[in-house]
């Protein structure tokens, strides 16, 4: 019998987000979540082509409606039904960026799927107020299994790289006060992080300091010689370093470079893009939309998109018992070889 602890916790939570993601793959690939939009509205040369792609918007959009009419449900209006475009328009074509706390750097990489737009329409949700949404859009919260940023800040850069505009040098004088009272925040957050775990004050670090004591040697002093380094050989050492840093900072403003140009050439109107971001950002904000229907809605669109494309496998008619036979399969094989490693253990045991 195990002993439920702190570290039971930790290895209980690790598994089951292991085997839980490998269940959501397959999900993706049955609801066909995993394919990508690109190859619909590509061209010959592996750029998007616009009229492809207001074709493919539109027919999600006429999707939901045919979804809400079957289910008896009322139907989004024509503002309601913009602000899906545009989310749409900026969900397909805007970058993947993805955010390391430890390394930042912001890739403008091609590789969307349909379940990116899920991820994104949910990804929206969660601003329940002006405040959360300046704070997402500014400066980016991601939790460590997340694949990509949200919409509102990945859009948010793009538009400042494609315009060569910062966006919150157009923010309301409402905006731009609660933006300052924000970067306050994070620059008092990011002071305390620095000055480490329970110091509050510079008084209390000045404290921390005059009381640390270094540690005993591992050996004595006089079994080894010790080297110190010249004043000189410090000096040497600190400009290589330096020269290092800014070495590895020139290669990543390079690859990002490179990766922004490529995202470029990849999207049909850059001026349609920041459009189209703005009148989203802008409908977003607005009480001219319900917001709160964006992840449901947008959710059944692609559902029913992808079964009149006939992408998903839901849409296969003479032939889908053979996929429901081999998820029997699959079922019943998994619960053969967890009896199997249940005996192993005993016998081990």
């Amino acid at each position: 019998m195990k002993t439920y602890d702190k570290q039971a916790e930790w290895r209980l939570q690790y598994r089951k987000n292991q085997i839980e993601r490998k269940i959501e793959a397959i999900r993706d690939v049955l609801s066909g979540y995993h394919n990508s939009p690109y190859t619909r509205i590509e061209d010959e040369n592996g750029r998007v082509d616009a009229g492809k792609l207001d074709e493919m918007i539109e027919g999600m959009t006429d999707s939901l409606c045919r979804y809400l009419e079957n289910e008896g449900k009322k139907l989004p209006g024509k503002k309601q039904l913009e602000f899906y475009k545009s989310f749409l328009y900026c969900a397909i074509l805007s970058p993947v960026i993805e955010f390391d706390a430890l390394c930042p750097f912001y890739g403008y990489y091609i590789s969307k799927n349909y379940g990116s737009l899920l991820f994104l329409a949910e990804c929206e949700m969660d601003h329940e107020s002006l405040k959360d949404l300046i704070s997402y859009e500014q400066k980016t919260w991601t939790e460590p299994d997340d694949e990509q940023c949200g919409l509102l800040y990945t859009a948010r850069v793009a538009y400042e790289e494609l315009s060569g505009k910062n966006l919150k040098d157009s923010y309301s004088p409402k905006e731009k006060k609660i933006l300052k009272e924000l970067e306050k925040e994070w620059n008092e957050g990011e002071a305390v992080y620095e000055r480490g775990p329970g110091i509050t004050n510079t008084e209390e670090a000045d404290e921390n300091t005059d009381s640390y004591e270094e540690p005993e040697p591992l050996y004595p002093e006089d079994e080894y010689e010790v080297y110190e380094e010249t004043p000189e050989e410090k000096y040497e050492n600190y400009l290589r370093e330096q020269e290092r840093e800014q070495e590895e900072f020139e290669e990543y403003l390079r690859e990002a470079n490179e990766l922004f140009e490529k995202w470029k050439a990849h999207i049909p109107d850059a001026e349609r893009f920041m459009k189209e971001y703005l009148s989203f950002r802008s409908m977003y904000l607005s009480k001219s939309v319900d917001r709160s229907r964006l992840k449901e809605d947008i959710k059944n669109m692609v559902d029913v998109y992808l079964y009149e494309q006939e992408i998903t496998v839901y849409a296969l008619d003479n032939n889908f018992s053979l996929v429901d036979r081999l998820m029997d399969g699959m079922a019943n094989r998994v619960s053969r070889e967890i009896l199997r490693a249940r005996i192993l253990s005993d016998d081990q045991d």
